[in-house]
């Protein structure tokens, strides 16, 4: 089993004997019902489960239930007389079949005595369209496909290491050049390998990179025909177009997502409620212009964004084998801008950054902003992929005019160093950044 960062959470959430549920959102294949189910059965005695997908019977029953009186005599036609033992879990998965549990689980946890995990595919699509969350009744947490610390984790990468490494990256000091060049090697299979659970297990299992895209290519399949399944039907085809096209213009000079180049006749209107869903069925990330970097950035927060995949190895997946073997061969002439962008995003939106980009028409674009709470300041971060690692106009433009800035990272493959107020830190680090 591999160790993943959640389970802290969902110890904690038993440990604290909270009287809500735990809600567990996330992109389909990253792990969700693997960890509960583990979790489950090795903390509690008595564990009930039931997958609204598989069971159609329970299905249809929690579905003609109408107050809290249905609910708990339609979990004990499910469940029969396991229901009243102590210290009980009941796990329902694949909520989004029926989706007013999650309405009612405000009422379960508080009358009853078991403990409650929802969890399915396409959760977060399903709470976006709920009148009534049970605010103060659930924890609600995402589950993101495996971060790089993660995937250290999976390698039997040496946890002394990886502290050393943080350490190091916290007091702004060099990284032990064997440590570097470690993660570095790390740092670029994970490109090519990502970060869902099935992909990572077949690769160290095989240490082949055509079985390893063969995984990853049926799960670029699952979430294309998802968006038959759950959009409306004359959105399908534009949710697929829409999810193809963004390799091809992360790959563009100018990154930003544009719609005259996907079809002259869209507008933002007409693909907003799509844009949307890839969002929040977690396939995608959006990452918006801001183009002030006073006071809150959200108040500066433009209409204009790009787009990234969730998972760094569904869009090398995309990208084919000629991208692979680039970054295999470690190809110094191609351009791997793009993909250590889509890396960078990744790893801030699992660590609760909220990252936006700045563009300046005279200076130039600044590949990431966030707001990092540990240090109380605006953090601009630009991402390099080549040897050209302190050329940055618009970085340097940025730490000129704004003054409260009281420093900026550049992540690249180059070892850590300091100058004045840039740090320059290896492009792995990024997963060490956490705001909290």
């Amino acid at each position: 089993m591999f160790k993943r960062k959640i389970e802290t959470k969902l110890t904690e959430w038993k440990e604290s004997n909270s009287q809500k549920a735990f809600i567990l959102c996330g992109a389909r294949q990253t792990g969700k019902s693997y960890i509960i189910d583990m979790f489950c059965k090795k903390n509690f005695k008595n564990y009930l489960f039931v997958d609204f997908i598989a069971n159609e019977d329970a299905k249809n029953i929690i579905n003609n239930c109408h107050n809290l009186l249905d609910y708990n005599r339609a979990l004990s036609a499910i469940f029969g007389e396991k229901l009243k033992k102590s210290d009980t879990v009941l796990f329902f998965d694949e909520c989004q079949e029926v989706k007013e549990i999650i309405t009612m689980v405000k009422y379960l946890v508080q009358n009853n005595n078991q403990k409650y995990i929802i969890s399915g595919s396409l959760l977060g699509l399903t709470l976006r369209n709920i009148t009534s969350i049970p605010i103060g009744y659930a924890e609600i947490h995402q589950l993101f496909p495996f971060d790089y610390e993660e995937y250290l984790w999976a390698n039997s990468v040496s946890e002394e290491l990886i502290i050393e490494a943080k350490k190091c990256f916290k007091s702004n000091q060099k990284i032990p050049d064997i440590t570097h060049n470690l993660f570095l090697k790390y740092f670029k299979e994970y490109l090519l390998v990502g970060g869902m659970p099935v992909p990572i297990k077949t690769f160290l299992l095989t240490n082949n990179y055509e079985t390893l895209s063969k995984e990853q290519s049926y799960i670029n399949s699952l979430y294309e025909a998802d968006f038959t399944k759950y959009e409306a039907i004359n959105k399908k085809l534009l949710l697929k177009r829409l999810y193809r096209y963004i390799p091809s213009r992360l790959n563009s000079e100018y990154s930003r997502f544009t719609l005259s180049v996907l079809d002259k006749k869209l507008r933002y209107e007409t693909i907003e409620e799509s844009l949307d869903w890839l969002i929040m069925a977690g396939v995608s990330i959006q990452i918006p212009l801001v183009n002030n970097l006073i006071d809150g950035l959200k108040l500066h927060k433009q209409s204009l964004f790009k787009l990234y995949f969730s998972d760094i190895g569904l869009l090398m997946n995309m990208l084919g084998s000629f991208v692979r073997n680039k970054i295999l061969s470690n190809d110094t002439n191609f351009n791997y801008g793009f993909i250590y962008e889509n890396y960078v995003a990744q790893q801030l939106i699992v660590n609760d950054f909220i990252p936006y980009y700045y563009n300046q028409r005279k200076h130039g674009e600044i590949e990431f902003i966030v707001e990092a709470k540990e240090f109380g300041t605006i953090l601009p971060i630009e991402v390099k992929s080549g040897k050209d690692i302190r050329t940055h106009k618009a970085l340097d433009f940025v730490m000129e005019t704004y003054k409260d800035i009281s420093f900026s990272y550049v992540f690249s493959n180059d070892n850590l160093s300091v100058e004045d107020k840039i740090i320059y830190a290896p492009i792995y680090c990024v997963n060490f950044l956490v705001n909290k």
